[in-house]
């Protein structure tokens, strides 16, 4: 059994966990059948693995999930449990419809992603993984997720980095290699390559036209 768990490990790709992940990560992972998710690295602050960015009325805006983390020790990322002491789900909510009320899918989208904020999960990396579940669905990628909780070093390729990100910049890819779509206020704002991967879906467009 451990030796069959290693092989599959071995002939998949490596990658953080994200909310509501990038442009950029699902055009990786979207060409592959099989990833792995990594909860044995430890809980990097400031990067997406609990923040996302859409394009409001006013530009760029940050969506962060709170989490509960002291910082005296390293903690892995399966133990980082969400915060509910402010009440960002309400934020969140307000941002993504002010963001996206007008755009092609989001009034499709929104019912399903309220639900999932509701449930509440107690720890990031569930929330994060429904998510990404959902978006594979709704982006109709057939992909296997697995998930490990202790490293491994000889993983066919590694995508971890692209969760390190802390800004729209992309971290493997240039802004250049991205082909505009229409977003909702193109009519206020330049073209942003490298959102979260919500605002290529509500609005209408799919990873295999921009790329």
């Amino acid at each position: 059994m451990a030796e069959s768990f290693l092989q599959t490990i071995n002939d998949a790709i490596l990658f953080s966990n994200a909310y509501l992940p990038s442009v950029e990560y699902m055009m990786f992972l979207h060409n592959h059948s099989k990833i792995v998710l990594d909860h044995s690295e430890n809980w990097q602050k400031q990067t997406t693995r609990n923040r996302c960015f859409i394009l409001s009325p006013n530009g760029i805006q940050t969506l962060i999930i709170p989490v509960k983390h002291k910082q005296e020790k390293p903690v892995h990322i399966k133990d980082i449990r969400i915060s509910y002491d402010v009440p960002w789900i309400r934020i969140h909510k307000g941002a993504l419809q002010t963001a996206y009320n007008t755009s092609a899918n989001f009034e499709y989208l929104k019912d399903d992603l309220w639900a999932f904020y509701d449930r509440k999960y107690e720890f990031l990396i569930d929330l994060n993984q429904t998510l990404l579940e959902w978006l594979l669905k709704k982006f109709k990628i057939v992909t296997t997720i697995q998930t490990i909780e202790s490293p491994v070093t000889n993983i066919q390729l590694n995508y971890t980095k692209i969760s390190n990100a802390s800004s729209i910049i992309p971290v493997i890819l240039t802004p250049e290699q991205f082909k505009p779509y229409p977003q909702v206020f193109r009519y206020k704002h330049p073209f942003q390559a490298n959102l979260s991967s919500f605002d290529l879906l509500c609005n209408g467009a799919n990873l295999n036209s921009i790329f």
